[in-house]
């Protein structure tokens, strides 16, 4: 993993749908990264215009959904945001969803997800997958996700940090130049 590692997962879902593989991806995951990943985990609702066409609420949303989408957003401490994509170009959206992560951040200390963490959790999965009889006990399935689904899976998370790395960057960018603007 890159250094110091990342503050944050962002979780991308569609409102409306919570299908059995964003399921399982979340549970590949919460497998690669070990159960303190949840801690630095964050909800990202996108079409939350939906919504709005048919006269709901998010909190009406959210109480109304599928019960493990519910359970997820406990998992991550009910931290989540929703993008109206109907307004693309709207980026006080984005703002507003780097001020709730850097919140998060700030509530976990300005730790981030560590090295140490992914290497513990990497032990784990190395011995369970050498006691398959012992997993399948564990996980009541005996369902273990293969290396090249994880490593992919690793990679994307790598790929979003960079990206949000270079966006919180952007945003910081902007934001001086309209302070400059407002100055001059």
């Amino acid at each position: 993993m890159s250094s110091p590692g990342p503050h944050v997962f962002l979780l991308v879902l569609q409102i409306g749908r919570f299908t059995d593989e964003e399921e399982n991806c979340v549970q590949a995951l919460e497998q690669l990264f070990g159960s303190t990943a949840s801690n630095f985990m964050f909800v990202l609702f996108t079409h939350g215009d939906k919504l709005r066409q048919e006269h709901m609420t998010m909190k009406h949303y959210l109480e109304t959904s599928n019960p493990k989408l519910r359970e997820l957003l406990n998992r991550c401490g009910n931290r989540y945001h929703v993008f109206n994509n109907k307004k693309k170009k709207n980026r006080t959206q984005v703002v507003k969803l780097i001020k709730k992560i850097d919140e998060m951040v700030a509530a976990n200390g300005g730790r981030h997800y560590t090295d140490n963490m992914f290497e513990q959790v990497n032990k784990t999965l190395q011995l369970q997958q050498q006691q398959p009889d012992r997993q399948a006990a564990v996980d009541g399935g005996g369902q273990v996700l293969d290396a090249s689904c994880m490593s992919d899976l690793l990679q994307k998370v790598l790929l979003f940090q960079a990206i949000l790395a270079a966006t919180q960057q952007r945003v910081s960018d902007l934001d001086t130049a309209d302070q400059l603007k407002r100055e001059s």
